[in-house]
């Protein structure tokens, strides 16, 4: 049996999050998970990495590759008196068995940047290995309509 991944547990995630529809039917499998207004995405900041891309990752970072951000950002649509605006929440995903303390098995660069980003005004953050522990997470901070 493959060994499972961190690709793996985000792919199954992001695939909990939109829903899984029936090729033929086009009926729900499994109804999307995101809550209305929520959108979310992931920023491919080690795209090619394991190829010689070395000029391609100097002009990713030319024109804004920042290292260290999470796999997976959320933007969530909040009112307050004055209108809406949105909420930003990072999840970084690492293999199963890597989110363990101390360190979480961040990277250097995450370890800088992530402290960054909240100081800057991200509404939360967490470092995931288990499908449970993302959905519980992104139920509690109102991403989701379920766990």
């Amino acid at each position: 049996m493959p060994k499972i991944s961190e690709y793996h547990i985000q792919k199954a995630f992001c695939i909990w999050l939109d829903g899984n529809r029936d090729k033929e039917t086009g009926e729900w499998r499994n109804p999307p998970a995101l809550a209305p207004g929520v959108e979310y995405w992931h920023t491919p900041n080690n795209a090619g990495r394991e190829q010689d891309a070395g000029l391609e990752l100097k002009w990713s970072k030319e024109i804004g590759l920042r290292p260290g951000i999470h796999d997976l950002f959320f933007l969530r649509p909040t009112r307050f008196t004055e209108g809406v605006f949105g909420l930003l929440f990072g999840m970084e995903w690492k293999k199963p068995g890597g989110a363990q303390p101390p360190n979480k098995q961040l990277s250097k660069a995450q370890q800088l940047m992530h402290p960054r980003l909240i100081r800057a005004g991200l509404a939360a953050s967490i470092v995931v290995d288990n499908l449970q522990d993302a959905r519980a997470w992104c139920f509690f901070h109102g991403l989701t309509i379920c766990a």
